[in-house]
């Protein structure tokens, strides 16, 4: 009975699927207990920016921008996408993949994070 959705999807779709389910249910579990949470908004604004990235990288990494997490430059954003807490790697690379200037300057200035650690 699983065979047609699985054939739709794939074998692969689905358990990525089921792993960000997971991840983002872990997240908000964490979001409800963490103490850190609680007592610093800026750290429940980055969670909350984390969760909306890995549903849509682009309006995530705007939230971000937009609470003053992240600036809005090709360096910051390939620093918090190379640091990677909490963030789906598909999504890093839908956001890297974006065929448009900036994105392809995050991708370059993720590349050299890659090659020279800070």
């Amino acid at each position: 009975m699983n065979s047609p959705s699985k054939e739709l999807m794939g074998t692969g779709s689905m358990q990525t699927l089921k792993d960000e389910m997971a991840e983002v249910t872990a997240e908000m579990e964490a979001l409800d207990t963490g103490e850190d949470s609680k007592n610093n908004p800026k750290s429940k604004q980055m969670s909350i920016g984390r969760k909306k990235f890995n549903m849509d990288p682009k309006k995530g990494i705007e939230y971000l921008i937009d609470h003053g997490l992240l600036k809005n430059t090709p360096d910051d954003i390939a620093q918090f996408l190379y640091k990677g807490e909490g963030l789906n790697k598909t999504a890093i690379g839908d956001y890297l993949g974006e065929r448009n200037d900036f994105n392809q300057s995050v991708l370059d200035a993720f590349v050299a994070s890659m090659t020279s650690p800070t």
